[in-house]
């Protein structure tokens, strides 16, 4: 039997030869991809128009993602009404940082933000007037994926029904992002996709931190305000980095017999510095039965007991304020 080959059509060559060619898809620059939101409108508009606010952007790379949480067009609205001023009526020198805590290092999608006991994520904003601290080698293995570790942080976790943001009780859905001063905003995962990394929606601007001491008044703090104030501490722990304060409430400086006011300079010293520690401690990094030490060399004890964190017999009540 003879074989015969038969030669393809010119169509038929064709149709094999557009079948072999790859598909070539064009990476997406940040803008472009917001641009496909229209509740991000205002953002787009706000980098456009001051190009040098996106320059952390550029160092974004597949070895090296960004996430984003991009402010909606109801953050606006928001930051106007609590300010008088529009976002844009800032000068581009202080926009810029605003811009870089909205950067996240690494590239986070939404599996990551599901954490009962939340994350804590660095962000591309440093310099020491926001950010007097350092990574740690706890943050350092399991924070960013990538990049820098060393900016200021953000602290991401599932809506809770309470106000701490330990895990207790969850809600069935949402996600808060707790910035500078304990302030929060809402994160919509939308997993957005750019060629430097993933994006994001949040329904306001996140907070820049502050020194500790205003930071101890903005929370109405007044106990432990006079008492850094009494014992001349006040300028020590606003230039102190990588340090945590346990700050006792009004009411914890009542129930010990008021030290904020009747205890001798020297005392009041100590006591401060008891709840003092030299390192920065994130609530999801803690575990139970960790021990550490205060600046006045006391031994700290960490308990962490039905969704609560105890220090010593001491219960926290708001955690990861920045």
């Amino acid at each position: 039997m003879t074989l015969r080959t038969i030669p393809l059509s010119t169509a038929v060559m064709k149709l094999i030869l557009i079948s072999y060619l790859p598909v070539v898809v064009r990476a997406q620059s940040f803008l472009e991809a917001i641009g496909a939101y229209p509740q991000l409108s205002n953002f787009t508009s706000l980098l456009t128009n001051y190009p040098v606010l996106a320059s952390s952007l550029l160092s974004a790379s597949a070895i090296s993602p960004q996430t984003v949480m991009v402010p909606d067009n109801t953050a606006f609205l928001k930051y106007e009404n609590s300010t008088g001023i529009s976002i844009s009526a800032i000068p581009t020198d202080d926009l810029v940082p605003v811009v870089d805590y909205h950067i996240l290092s690494g590239l986070y999608l939404s599996q990551n933000f599901a954490t009962p006991q939340g994350i804590t994520v660095p962000t591309y904003l440093v310099g020491p007037q926001y950010n007097n601290r350092t990574a740690g080698a706890a943050l350092s293995s399991v924070g960013a994926t990538n990049g820098s570790h060393d900016g200021q942080v953000v602290f991401i976790a599932p809506k809770t029904n309470g106000s701490t943001l330990l895990g207790r009780q969850l809600s069935s859905a949402g996600v808060v992002v707790q910035s500078g001063r304990k302030q929060q905003v809402n994160l919509t995962a939308i997993d957005g996709v750019w060629d430097g990394g993933s994006f994001h929606i949040v329904d306001g601007f996140l907070t820049l931190p502050k020194i500790c001491t205003e930071t101890i008044r903005a929370w109405g703090l007044l106990s432990m305000d006079r008492a850094l104030d009494r014992t001349g501490l006040s300028s020590v722990v606003d230039h102190l980095n990588n340090v945590t304060c346990l700050g006792p409430s009004d009411q914890a400086f009542l129930q010990a017999g008021s030290p904020d006011v009747k205890a001798n300079a020297s005392a009041l010293t100590n006591d401060i510095l008891f709840h003092t520690i030299q390192q920065p401690l994130y609530s999801n990094f803690l575990q139970d039965g960790q021990t550490f030490a205060s600046l006045s060399n006391a031994t700290i004890r960490v308990t962490l007991k039905d969704g609560d964190i105890f220090f010593n017999d001491a219960r926290v009540m708001h955690a990861n304020v920045m």
